[in-house]
């Protein structure tokens, strides 16, 4: 009889979800090295079905990869972690830039952290984390990729911000796992969108388009902003954007020249015209920074060279880098 009982248990347990539940949190405690938090994705998926996850095999330069995703549905997240010198192509290729110029608006993540946000198609979210310890001198690139389902559907404000402060807590745990010390970076309260983009008044801009002349929509500055963006305007046609301004800092300074077709260090600052863009360079703490203007000349208008001079001026001296080398 005795038995009969325990087999009656455990049957109960097994068909009434009792295994499930087990495997789905033993799933979640090993994802990326213990990184991510059960609990997170519990938070973040905000839904009573079933989160299955699995711990992959780590690409090259990875050091760790894995997703998660809710049952019953298409809503699914990705995470990588790896060395910035090692993944940073990747981590742009996940943001957007695929072998050609992205139009994109990266948006900061802010709140000390150094991360960046392209809130369409997914959410993408990267974040760099400078590294002490046993991995002096490096840095970690953690990003989290949402797929086939937005998890800022409705444009909720606070859904935004739980998808930045997850990534926060996963950077915190990277960074602890290898050996880097404390990530910097406090309590993510809110992210903005593209949309927040504000259009001051012609030769008044005080956030990324910050010395570029003409009508501009740019975003809040962030000096530890590893990518900062600036849209510009047609004067006769205020609504047509005309060039995109984009600035990349260590480890995405260098990494993103494959990605616009430059190979390594065999050219200097120039205007490829068949591409369109103008590019500078400067020396920043941790290796070079790379800023771009993608856009053509039109007449009585400011022309890519002005408004990349005035940018990449402006942002180097946020970063504390030096002088920029322009085209």
């Amino acid at each position: 009889m005795a038995l009969l009982v325990v087999s009656g248990v455990s049957a109960g347990w097994y068909f009434g979800g009792g295994y499930e539940r087990w495997r789905e949190g033993r799933e979640l405690r090993a994802m990326c090295r213990g990184t991510v938090g059960a609990a997170d994705m519990k938070e973040l998926f905000r839904s009573g079905e079933m989160i299955r996850a699995s711990d992959r095999e780590p690409g090259r330069g990875e050091l760790a990869y894995c997703d998660a995703f809710s049952t019953g549905s298409a809503r699914e997240i990705v995470f990588s972690i790896g060395w910035g010198d090692e993944i940073a192509t990747s981590a742009l290729d996940i943001l957007g830039w695929r072998d050609y110029p992205s139009s994109a608006m990266l948006v900061p993540v802010g709140a000390g952290w150094s991360g960046v946000l392209d809130p369409h198609g997914g959410p993408t979210l990267v974040m760099v984390v400078p590294c002490g310890g046993a991995g002096a001198g490096k840095q970690l690139v953690v990003t989290l990729r949402g797929q086939h389902w937005s998890f800022f559907e409705d444009q909720d404000p606070e859904q935004r911000a739980r998808f930045g402060r997850i990534g926060a807590r996963v950077a915190e745990r990277a960074s602890a796992e290898w050996g880097c010390g404390v990530a910097p970076g406090g309590r993510i309260e809110r992210l903005i969108t593209e949309e927040e983009g504000t259009k001051p008044a012609p030769g008044t801009a005080s956030g990324t388009c910050t010395g570029v002349p003409g009508k501009v929509q740019e975003w809040p500055t962030d000096a530890k902003a590893p990518i900062e963006e600036c849209r510009t305007y047609l004067r006769r046609r205020p609504d047509d954007p005309s060039m995109k301004l984009s600035a990349f800092y260590p480890p995405f300074g260098s990494a993103v020249r494959p990605a616009i077709g430059l190979a390594g260090d065999s050219h200097g600052p120039g205007a490829p015209k068949h591409r369109g863009y103008q590019w500078a360079t400067a020396a920043c703490p941790g290796g070079e920074a790379f800023y771009l203007v993608q856009g053509t000349e039109e007449p009585g208008e400011t022309t890519p060279r002005e408004a990349l001079a005035g940018f990449a001026r402006e942002s180097a001296k946020r970063h504390g880098c030096a002088e920029p080398v322009l085209p």
